[in-house]
C-alpha cells in the first residue's frame, strides 16, 4: 500500500511520502507509527528507503494541548471577559469615587485579567501559527506611529514595575509591510519581558 502510493506519487528521486498508522505491540498497546518513504533512484532500479518512528508519545501532548486549549477558550474566556468588563465599569465610576486604596487594588485586578486574557489568545494564536491558518491582514504601516501606540497602549507596566520606557528622540520614519495588530501584540510581549526584568527605577529603551 504504502510503496505503491509512493510510486503513484513521486516527483523525482525528492519525493517522500509520510504515513501513519496504529499498530499493536507484543505487549497489546496501541502505538502510533508515523512513516517516511523516500524513493532512491538508481541507474537500472528504484529503491525505497523506509524510517518508522513511534510517534505516540507526542501524539499524546498534542491531543492534551488541544484539550487544554478548548477548556481554555470555552471555559475561561468566557468569565475572564465578564470579569474584566465588570471591573473596567467599576473603575470608571459606575459606583461612584472610589477611595485610592480601593482604586489601586481594582486597577491591579483589572490588569491581571487583562493579563490573563492576552495570555489565552497568545494559545490560541499560537495553535493557529502551528496548523498554518492564522491569517495575517498586512497593510504599509509606519514604524514610528506602531511603536507610539504600543508605548501607549503599554504605559500601565512603567507603574507596575516602577520602570520608564525610553525611546529615542527621533524615531525614524520608514514604512514597514506588517499586520498592525499582530506587531502591536509582539512589541506588547517585549515591552511586558523588558520591564519584569529590569530593577525598579530604570529606563527601559
Amino acid at each position: 500500500d504504502f510503496i505503491q502510493s509512493a510510486q503513484r506519487e513521486r516527483l523525482g528521486d525528492r519525493t517522500q511520502l509520510i504515513r501513519e498508522s496504529v499498530i499493536t505491540d507484543r505487549l497489546g498497546q496501541s502505538l502510533i507509527i508515523e512513516f517516511r518513504i523516500s524513493l532512491i533512484e538508481q541507474k537500472q532500479e528504484t529503491e525505497f528507503l523506509i524510517l518508522a518512528n513511534d510517534i505516540s508519545q507526542r501524539k499524546r501532548s498534542e491531543r492534551l494541548q488541544h484539550q487544554f486549549l478548548e477548556l481554555a477558550k470555552h471555559g475561561l474566556k468566557p468569565p475572564l471577559h465578564s470579569i474584566t468588563g465588570s471591573l473596567k465599569l467599576i473603575e470608571g465610576g459606575v459606583f461612584g469615587t472610589l477611595p485610592n486604596s480601593l482604586g489601586r487594588i481594582i486597577h491591579l485586578a483589572l490588569q491581571h485579567s487583562e493579563q490573563a486574557t492576552r495570555m489565552i489568545a497568545d494559545m490560541q494564536n499560537l495553535q493557529q501559527l502551528v496548523a498554518g491558518t492564522m491569517e495575517f491582514h498586512l497593510q504599509e504601516c509606519q514604524l514610528n506611529e506602531i511603536l507610539e501606540q504600543a508605548l501607549a497602549i503599554n504605559a500601565h507596566y512603567t507603574q507596575q514595575y516602577q520602570v520608564q520606557f525610553q525611546t529615542p528622540s527621533s524615531l525614524p520614519d520608514c514604512a514597514v509591510l506588517a499586520d498592525a495588530q499582530r506587531l502591536l501584540q509582539v512589541l506588547g510581549n517585549l515591552l511586558n519581558n523588558a520591564a519584569r526584568a529590569a530593577r525598579q527605577k530604570i529606563d527601559v529603551t
